[in-house]
């Protein structure tokens, strides 16, 4: 019924898709505000240094805010829902607060990183993703299962405007999201910045799709544009979450020396790795 009314006499691009974001309408009424324009913005300015202590305190306040809402939009979803996207995580001030500052200070103080957030356009939307999931997601989890988290929870379908406004669409649009499950999961691989736990991550196959891996001949390729992403989300994860007194520019920058030199060959580039 409420699908009939809303739609009208109009169709349905995916109608599963449709139904699904129905059901999670509690939680995209209160997280509204993680895909606004002036939110999205304000996360841009803060990436890119362009930002106040006043910018950053009130974007905190108001993702404080969404997640303190989070309790009652999980009591209006119906139990099938609940079962599909899992226990949720009490979010406490202190942690969103020393993992903003963090993250507002990391992309003020690294050069590669600030430079990433002029060259990668949509940088905010995938800081915006991270922390749309971070409840959702256990600390402990691996790509692929921050993955199924968010494809249930339709982030690509949630960030569907902004994406489209950047030219982001389909599988290209999942991608961008995909780039803030890098972000939630690659440090629990890594553990530390020994560059040779870098091959790790491709013990999950997510990271090996996530590159754009494809086979001719029995030789491995990987496109070179995303790992280069991954290799910049890695290192922010990693900085992030774990070890925060590393070199997080000479990390990046020896791993996409590596890269250049690899020929789009994985192979060739573990094995450079290896050899460190």
């Amino acid at each position: 019924r409420t699908l009939y009314n809303e739609l009208g006499n109009r169709g349905v691009k995916d109608f599963d898709t449709k139904i699904k974001s129905l059901r999670l309408q509690p939680i995209f009424k209160r997280f509204g505000t993680l895909s606004t324009n002036e939110f999205i913005l304000n996360l841009s300015n803060i990436l890119k240094g362009k930002s106040n202590t006043k910018d950053i305190r009130k974007a905190i306040l108001e993702v404080s805010q969404v997640y303190a809402s989070l309790t009652e939009a999980i009591k209006e979803v119906t139990d099938y829902t609940k079962d599909e996207i899992g226990e949720v995580r009490t979010i406490k001030p202190k942690e969103l607060l020393d993992n903003f500052n963090n993250f507002a200070k990391l992309f003020n103080e690294s050069e590669l990183l600030s430079n990433t957030a002029l060259v990668m356009d949509e940088f905010d939307i995938i800081t915006s993703s991270v922390l749309f999931s971070i409840p959702f997601v256990k600390t402990d989890s691996t790509m692929s299962e921050v993955n199924k988290i968010q494809a249930k929870l339709l982030l690509p379908y949630f960030y569907n405007i902004q994406l489209g406004n950047r030219g982001f669409k389909d599988a290209n649009a999942v991608h961008v999201i995909q780039c803030g499950a890098v972000i939630l999961s690659a440090h629990n691989i890594l553990v530390d910045s020994n560059i040779k736990n870098f091959t790790k991550l491709f013990d999950d196959q997510a990271i090996n799709d996530f590159i754009l891996c494809n086979i001719y001949k029995d030789v491995t390729y990987y496109k070179k544009e995303a790992l280069q992403e991954l290799i910049i989300l890695s290192a922010l994860s990693l900085k992030l979450f774990v070890e925060t007194d590393f070199d997080i520019d000479n990390y990046i920058s020896t791993l996409l020396e590596i890269e250049t030199n690899s020929g789009y060959h994985l192979k060739t580039f573990l094995a450079q790795i290896k050899e460190k």
